[in-house]
């Protein structure tokens, strides 16, 4: 992480045992300091979508053992949505810094880099309605139970990816 302040509330989460084998860095995920083949896994949940992935997800394939795994868990958006999002934010002026929820060409990123990748997603009607007033997506919650895990891609969510095996 690049929060001391985070890694602190990391350990604070972890028991006695467990906080004696966790090695924690504060660094760049751009730039990791590690070599070449160090990891069987790279973990980001909720994260990825604030880095520059186009050099975050090359820095992840480089540091995985063959046959190791990237899991990507992150807010999802599909292109018209994140243009409307954009549209939006920038009529009503809302500074979102570096949010900038994963689209298709990041799955293609991590497809440009990595030989298997499977994914899938926890679709949100309120993703869809960002884009609308507060008063109009009342509800969009109690749809979101009713859409197949497959809708995400077209209305926006959560998608979960599983990257194995580094090209």
């Amino acid at each position: 992480d690049v929060s001391p302040g985070m890694l602190r509330l990391a350990l604070a989460r972890l028991t006695p045992e467990e906080r004696e084998r966790v090695v924690q860095h504060v660094t760049f995920a751009e730039r990791l300091p590690f070599a070449a083949r160090t990891f069987d896994l790279v973990y980001t949940r909720h994260c990825l979508h604030h880095m520059d992935r186009p050099r975050v997800i090359p820095e992840a394939a480089r540091v995985l053992r063959p046959g190791g795994a990237m899991v990507v868990i992150e807010p999802y958006l599909p292109p018209a949505i994140k243009l409307a999002t954009r549209i939006r934010r920038r009529l009503v002026r809302a500074e979102r810094g570096t949010d900038d929820p994963l689209g298709p060409h990041d799955l293609a990123l991590l497809r440009a880099r990595f030989a298997d990748v499977a994914e899938g997603g926890e679709p949100s009607v309120a993703t869809l309605l960002r884009a609308l007033p507060r008063r109009l997506r009342a509800g969009a919650q109690r749809a979101d139970r009713h859409l197949p895990g497959a809708a995400a891609r077209w209305v926006g969510g959560r998608v979960f990816v599983i990257a194995r095996r580094p090209r």
